[in-house]
């Protein structure tokens, strides 16, 4: 990539641009029900595009690292066990690995899943073949990030029925309102929206490790296959 262009993945769209203008809708919230100001008026946000655009890619790497360390301290909360695959073939994916890296263990250790997952990862990255495996990284991704971005909406939303219903600045002085009764029916649907989203983050995640796993099983055997078939 020449160093004047500036590209944009599926991902970055995906994960950090429209979970980022999640946030920022929030706080357009949060400043037309609790403040004065219209700094954050929906049409201050549509005219200056570009600061918006910077703006709510930074806030949905915020996002993105919320989701990262809750996933850390919780992992179990973000993993479809149902979904695993099957001990013999994870075990063939990993002696297969530990084969051709030549890794030489000291006594006790083993790899581990995290390990096991990135060797399969970077093998893939070395063969070319990641068409699928940067679709699945983004649909992730966007589940991840917008699964945060949807509990900060919805946060923002339930919030502002203890200031008499929702505000929402349109131009300056311009105002859309809910009553209370309104926002908190809309809060509860903003929640349902960020359960599938938590369950969406859960299914790709699992899909995606899966995917890389049996993706470099698959690449290797036929490596194998061709090296034997040239000998």
């Amino acid at each position: 990539m020449e160093s004047n262009k500036i590209t944009l993945t599926l991902f970055d769209i995906l994960s950090y641009f429209l979970p980022g203008y999640i946030v920022l809708f929030a706080l357009s919230i949060v400043e037309a029900t609790f403040f004065s100001s219209d700094l954050l008026a929906l049409s201050n946000i549509t005219d200056n595009w570009l600061i918006s655009s910077i703006a709510a890619y930074f806030l949905g790497q915020f996002n993105h690292r919320i989701a990262s360390f809750l996933n850390d301290k919780r992992p179990k909360w973000f993993d479809n066990r149902d979904l695993r695959l099957m001990d013999s073939i994870y075990y063939h994916i990993r002696t297969l690995l530990t084969d051709f890296y030549s890794i030489e263990f000291k006594e006790g250790e083993r790899l581990h899943s995290l390990e096991t997952y990135l060797l399969a990862d970077n093998y893939i990255i070395a063969s070319g073949k990641t068409a699928e495996r940067d679709s699945l990284i983004a649909r992730e991704g966007f589940h991840k990030t917008s699964m945060i971005a949807f509990v900060i909406l919805a946060m923002t939303v339930l919030a502002t029925s203890f200031e008499r219903g929702l505000s929402l600045q349109l131009s300056s002085g311009d105002y859309f309102s809910l009553n209370v009764v309104g926002t908190i029916i809309l809060s509860s649907i903003l929640l349902l929206i960020t359960l599938v989203f938590w369950r969406g983050y859960a299914f790709f995640n699992r899909i995606k490790i899966n995917n890389i796993l049996l993706l470099a099983m698959t690449l290797r055997s036929l490596d194998k296959e061709r090296l034997e078939k040239g000998k």
